[in-house]
C-alpha cells in the first residue's frame, strides 16, 4: 500500500512484490530450519548455509538472522522511496519534521534534526518489530532468543525511550516556533 502511494509504475512494482515474496521465502526456510533443528535438538546447520563454515552453529544463524534483517530494511526502503517518497515514514516524524520547517531553524540546525529525528524514527521501527516479534511469539509459539518477559521489557524500555524523545522533539520546536 505505501509503495503505491510512492508512485511506482506497475512494472516496478510487480518487481518489488516478487523481491518481497523472495524474502518471505527465506524467512520461512530460515524458521523451518530453526524449528526443526530444535525438534531435532541436532545441529544440521548446513540446510541454513551451503558453505561449511569455520563459524559455529549459533553465529551462522545470528548472522543468516542479521542478513535477512538487512535484506528486509533495504527492501523497505527501497519501497517507501518511490517518485512520491518522503523523508520519514513514521506519521509521528513527518508531524515533527513538517513543524521544524514552519520554524525559523537555520539550515545546520535543520540538517542536525532531520539525522536525529531519522534515528528517533528508526527507534519507532525498531519498536514496530519488536512487537510484531512478540506478537509472532504468542501466535506460533516459538522459541526465541528473548523470553516473551524480556521482549515485554524492551518493548517497554523502547516505549519509555521514544516518548521522551518525542517530548523533547516536541519542546524545541515549539521554543523556536515561540522565537518567531
Amino acid at each position: 500500500m505505501k509503495a503505491e502511494q510512492s508512485g511506482f509504475t506497475e512494472t516496478e512494482l510487480k518487481n518489488l512484490r516478487e523481491e518481497f515474496l523472495h524474502h518471505q521465502e527465506k524467512i520461512d526456510e530460515y524458521y523451518s530450519v530453526l524449528e526443526r533443528n530444535h525438534a531435532e535438538q541436532g545441529r544440521d546447520f548446513n540446510k541454513l548455509d551451503n558453505n561449511i563454515s569455520e563459524l559455529g552453529p549459533e553465529e551462522l544463524i545470528r548472522q543468516k538472522h542479521r542478513s535477512l534483517k538487512d535484506n528486509y530494511n533495504r527492501l523497505h526502503k527501497m519501497s517507501l522511496s518511490g517518485p512520491n517518497g518522503k523523508d520519514f515514514v513514521e506519521p509521528k516524524v513527518q508531524a515533527l519534521w513538517k513543524s521544524a520547517l514552519q520554524t525559523n531553524f537555520s539550515s545546520e540546525e535543520l540538517e542536525s534534526l532531520h539525522t536525529e529525528l531519522k534515528h528517533y524514527e528508526n527507534r519507532i521501527v525498531k519498536l514496530h518489530y519488536l512487537e510484531g516479534q512478540s506478537a509472532a511469539l504468542k501466535e506460533k509459539k516459538m522459541d526465541s532468543i528473548y523470553s516473551d518477559k524480556d521482549l515485554k521489557g524492551k518493548i517497554k524500555d523502547l516505549e519509555k525511550r521514544a516518548a521522551k524523545l518525542h517530548t523533547d522533539f516536541e519542546s524545541r520546536i515549539m521554543q523556536k516556533r515561540i522565537e518567531l
